[in-house]
């Protein structure tokens, strides 16, 4: 009930309220009125936007939806302070001699017109969305843009008498100052907002950067894995195992068989720096093999049986095998 005599002669006798709350030493009082009234407007406000509501809850769990309703709420009070902050500059600027917690106060306090506003749009949304028809609703779209239009200037109307009331100064001071405050607060949302855009092409533009260089690289990937080798020979020789290796022709990039992994009975081994005999690259020195250059190789003091493969694996996960020739041991040693 204290509540509903404080709103109605806030509303009503601006005046005489403010008169009122010169005896309010603490900030207190003024900041349980602005949250009660900021926590109900909200509830019914949510009302107007059920079916948001609905369509966020079936995105994420309520759990965040809620999380982040409250989060708003917290905002919005924490923001009143930021508000009565700037206000309390301008009115200290141009010679207001109360204390912040007076701005406070006439700030909390002539927000009652905009919170009551806001409470009537609330349930006359609600109202007209449950199955008025569109003359109604149109009627009501009217009415509440002309009871908007009052309640703001009325909300002014407030500011100016309180803060006459306890900063002492005259009323064309206390209407410049906030006009001084409005632009400040214009500058401070665009600058705000600049950063934040700016933040979110960085962002952008990084997240941007980073998927071309993903693609880029699945790109490279796909094209290093269709590089091909063939084995063109592997053979006995003596006591070691010698190959050709050969780039495909079809290849569109050198590849690196100083890189491949060389297998023999499943088995990894190294291989040994070899020129074929005919003097030609060696697979342990070449570093781009082009398409259809050859390299040669040579696995020392290793004997093969009867259908031992060789299997090459490249660094891209292409693979190619081929069964070694001129074994003459039925045992691997």
């Amino acid at each position: 009930m204290f509540l509903l005599t404080k709103v109605k002669t806030a509303l009503f006798q601006p005046d005489k309220f403010f008169e009122g709350i010169k005896q309010e030493t603490s900030i207190k009082p003024a900041f349980a009125y602005y949250a009660i009234l900021y926590a109900f407007s909200m509830l019914l406000a949510m009302l107007t936007v059920s079916p948001l509501l609905f369509v966020l809850t079936s995105m994420f769990p309520a759990g965040y939806v809620i999380v982040f309703v409250i989060a708003l709420y917290v905002i919005g009070l924490l923001s009143s302070f930021f508000v009565a902050g700037v206000i309390h500059l301008c009115i200290r600027l141009l010679g207001g001699k109360g204390t912040y917690t007076q701005t406070y106060q006439v700030y909390a306090y002539s927000m009652t017109p905009l919170f009551v506003f806001s409470v009537i749009y609330s349930l006359s949304t609600f109202v007209s969305g449950i199955g008025s028809g569109l003359a109604v609703i149109f009627l009501l779209m009217i009415l509440m843009m002309f009871l908007s239009i009052v309640s703001l200037g009325y909300t002014l109307i407030s500011l100016v008498k309180g803060t006459k009331i306890l900063h002492g100064i005259e009323t064309l001071k206390a209407i410049i100052a906030y006009v001084v405050a409005a632009v400040l607060f214009i500058i401070i949302y665009v600058l705000i907002t600049s950063l934040l855009v700016a933040l979110s092409y960085m962002w952008l533009q990084g997240t941007m950067m980073e998927a071309t260089k993903n693609t880029d690289d699945a790109i490279n990937q796909a094209t290093m894995m269709r590089q091909g080798i063939d084995i063109t020979t592997a053979y006995q020789c003596g006591s070691d195992i010698c190959f050709e290796i050969k780039a495909a022709s079809t290849n569109t990039l050198p590849i690196d068989p100083s890189g491949a992994q060389y297998w023999v009975h499943d088995t990894l081994e190294e291989i040994s720096l070899w020129d074929g005999g005919i003097s030609g690259g060696s697979c342990t020195a070449i570093i781009g093999l082009v398409p259809g250059q050859r390299c040669y190789g040579k696995i020392l003091n290793l004997e093969c049986i009867k259908d031992s493969e060789l299997k090459v694996s490249l660094a891209s996960g292409y693979e190619s095998s081929k069964v070694i020739t001129g074994c003459n041991s039925t045992d691997i040693f």
